[in-house]
């Protein structure tokens, strides 16, 4: 049989209500409307799939009001009820003395408890909808990054290492720098922690937020697993005493902060958020996290962003042997720590990239362990590293009181010794090197920091910055000098090996920067062309360098060239069209590849939106989210990548794109379809993107029975409130 082509035009249009039509063509092509509104699945960061069962974390709109009012009871009665939730509470319980915005803030987030059985991501979904809520979260699951081992191949050779012994002739600590080890608890009776253990005003040591099972928290933080206890050692076993080791920050004292069960076989860290804001509302200037999670979360940000000014935060980077950036440690503000050998070579385990601030040792490292699993030990990993940089961090807190987090953490990265030369592919990806102690306590150095970096193309700018063929892409930066005064001569340098690249302004030499001061380089932009054969979604990867009066930074900044998705965006709807079939974002779940689906600039509300069409059962042809929630469909491909026209010649701004089946395998159809999009600027007709899908059978067989549709995830407040239907004679369905 002879190939048979028949085709279909299929309308949609996006609006503030949102509706679509489907107009069947000749022949063997049938089309049925395929949109619905529900819950379909897990919508939180990918690969944060670990989570407490029956937790929900919220924070409620600011106009709703602040705790205990009758109004916000009244919101947390219904959403309770709504939900299927009890037992809504405070998380962080406004203080009676406010001491800035960031404690209003945390108090705006509550938690609640599954009512009965509850699809925990699905109910997070929902309540994330809701007009009362700003978001939702399950309650995430952090890991401890260590690796035993029983190598004994040394016992503290990494003071050497890091010339603590220099270190200690400058600077002892001082018991009134409290490190807070923020981890599985620390066995606080030992030999060598004892004396160094922070006494809280009730006579307690610390605090337990997990307890036993989870769940019962208490005023003992002592260990489940045995890492809470070996990082401790590290950062702050008591020095000098005759017995066991030495810990990095010598007179330190040690506040402990349980996060997770007193299984010692446990792995997880459950509540390290709540635990970092307990340590910093309690006196802690140092906090050592050697743990983490991969994802970003809201409710953790809001953490940190209301701790990180008045408490340095030291995180492992993790210890995947990747450039994945795990949490805490790449939220801004936080120090990131690598591991590096005894030889300052890159450990086989650790993380690395350009979110890494400073590296230390990590291989073999032998501390405390609880004394009833034999008061010393060795272990691996990030976990170990971290708390190097800790008892560094806490030297050199003791003679700079004043210093702000940021100059700390300024300090010790740009006296950090270089190890670029020992790590080849790895330069500039393990921080600014590996750390020394006695060069941090000792050396006078400026502290440059590259602070915000925003690039701009015709095509779009910051976070949504992506750039075609020929155009010309601006770079500013912003510098700050932590420490000392900068006289004129600092360099800024956009450096890059891309052969579809071409640097128009490489290097830029500012002016002075003043101690504390940020200086923006937006009169004299960094710039460069995008080559004109560059191929399509093509990322370009470059470093942004500062150098000037022995100090230095560097900064990762990444863009897609030859995007295959645009934004139409010349009325009061903003969508982004992808050539490979996604509405709102490209890269689902990740939704960083896009600006989502907006009106008249607001928020996103459209958090997924992709064909789906089929034949049969064994012939489905879609780019929706898999069985996998955290996964979509790959069943269309792009033929000719999405391109707008402004103006255009049918309205304001015209698109065009052109897609196939041809990455479905055996469920390919031969379907070609080209994707036109229209948006118009008359007063009339200013609030809707209008989309003509024509479907065309390419196979060599006439399709019986073919359906086409579009699926949407709306966000349109309550979800109770959302509803779908269809007119049939009108082949209209509406959202």
């Amino acid at each position: 049989m002879g190939a048979v082509m028949r085709s279909a035009a299929i309308f949609a249009l996006l609006a503030g209500s949102v509706a679509f039509a489907a107009v069947p063509g000749p022949g063997g092509l049938h089309t049925r409307n395929a949109a619905s509104l529900g819950e379909h699945g897990n919508k939180q960061p990918p690969g944060r799939e670990e989570y407490l069962p029956d937790i929900v974390v919220f924070k409620l709109k600011k106009e709703i009001g602040l705790p205990k009012t009758a109004v916000v009871q009244a919101q947390l009665a219904r959403i309770a009820a709504v939900y299927g939730l009890r037992d809504a509470a405070e998380m962080f319980p406004l203080p009676e003395t406010i001491r800035d915005e960031s404690d209003v803030e945390l108090a705006r987030i509550y938690t609640a408890h599954a009512a009965g059985p509850l699809d925990i991501p699905s109910v997070c979904a929902q309540l994330g909808r809701d007009p009362s809520v700003e978001y939702a979260e399950p309650h995430f699951i952090c890991h401890l990054y260590f690796t035993p081992n029983d190598l004994r191949i040394g016992l503290q050779g990494y003071l050497q290492q890091v010339n603590a012994y220099q270190a200690w002739n400058v600077s002892r600590g001082d018991s009134t720098i409290i490190v807070a080890i923020v981890d599985s608890g620390v066995d606080w009776h030992h030999e060598d922690l004892s004396a160094h253990i922070w006494t809280n005003t009730d006579g307690s040591h610390g605090w337990d937020f997990a307890g036993a099972d989870g769940r019962t928290p208490d005023n003992d933080p002592s260990p489940g697993s045995p890492h809470g206890t070996h990082v401790a050692g590290i950062a702050g076993a008591v020095t000098n005493n005759g017995i066991g080791i030495a810990g990095v920050g010598y007179s330190v004292t040690i506040m402990p902060v349980k996060a997770g069960k007193d299984d010692p076989r446990s792995n997880d860290i459950l509540f390290g958020y709540e635990g970092i804001k307990w340590a910093a509302d309690h006196g802690a200037a140092i906090i050592n996290c050697s743990w983490g999670g991969s994802g970003l979360s809201n409710f953790e940000a809001d953490v940190l962003r209301s701790v990180v000014p008045r408490v340095l935060i030291v995180a492992a980077a993790g210890n995947e042997n990747s450039t994945s950036t795990g949490y805490p440690a790449g939220y801004p503000g936080v120090l990131a720590v690598a591991s590096v050998s005894s030889s300052d070579m890159k450990s086989t385990f650790s993380n690395y990239g350009y979110s890494v601030g400073v590296s230390a040792p990590g291989e073999n490292i032998y501390s405390t362990y609880p004394i009833s699993q034999g008061s010393y030990g060795y272990l691996d990993g990030t976990s170990m590293a971290s708390p190097v940089v800790t008892g560094v961090a806490a030297l050199l807190k003791a003679i700079h009181r004043d210093w702000l987090p940021g100059q700390i953490a300024a300090q010790v990265r740009s006296t950090a010794l270089s190890i670029d030369a020992q790590n080849p592919g790895y330069e500039g990806l393990l921080g600014s090197g590996r750390v020394d102690a006695a060069a941090a306590v000792s050396r006078d150095v400026a502290g440059l920091s590259i602070l915000s970096v925003n690039m701009t193309s015709p095509r779009g700018a910051g976070r949504s910055c992506s750039a075609d063929p020929g155009d010309t892409v601006v770079v500013i930066a912003t510098v700050m000098s932590w420490l000392k005064p900068l006289p004129a001569g600092v360099t800024l340098t956009l450096q890059g090996s891309d052969p579809y690249i071409r640097f128009i302004q490489s290097a830029v030499v500012m002016g002075p920067v003043g101690t504390l001061d940020s200086v923006s380089i937006a009169l004299q932009p960094l710039m460069f062309v995008v080559s004109r054969d560059v191929p399509v979604d093509h990322e370009v990867n470059l470093v942004l360098d500062a150098s000037g009066g022995g100090a230095g930074d560097r900064r990762n900044i990444s863009f897609v060239a030859n995007p295959t998705f645009r934004e139409t965006d010349v009325n009061n709807v903003s969508v982004t069209i992808s050539s490979h079939g996604t509405l709102s974002f490209d890269d689902y779940p990740e939704n960083a590849r896009g600006e989502g689906f907006r009106y008249k600039l607001g928020p996103n509300l459209l958090f997924e939106g992709a064909i789906v069409s089929g034949e049969d059962s064994a012939h489905i042809v879609d780019v929706a989210r898999s069985a996998d929630p955290l996964e979509r469909d790959r069943g269309i491909t792009h033929v000719a990548a999405l391109r707008l026209q402004t103006p255009g010649a049918f309205s304001a701004q015209d698109g065009v794109c052109v897609m196939s089946d041809d990455s479905a395998g055996a469920a390919k159809i031969g379907l070609q379809v080209r994707l036109e999009s229209f948006e118009y600027t008359e007063p009339s007709n200013r609030d809707f993107v209008m989309l003509k899908y024509t479907v065309r059978n390419n196979g060599t067989a006439v399709v019986p029975a073919y359906y086409f549709g579009l699926y949407f995830d709306w966000d349109l407040g309550s979800v109770s409130e959302n509803i779908a239907g269809v007119d049939t004679p009108l082949h209209l369905g509406y959202v």
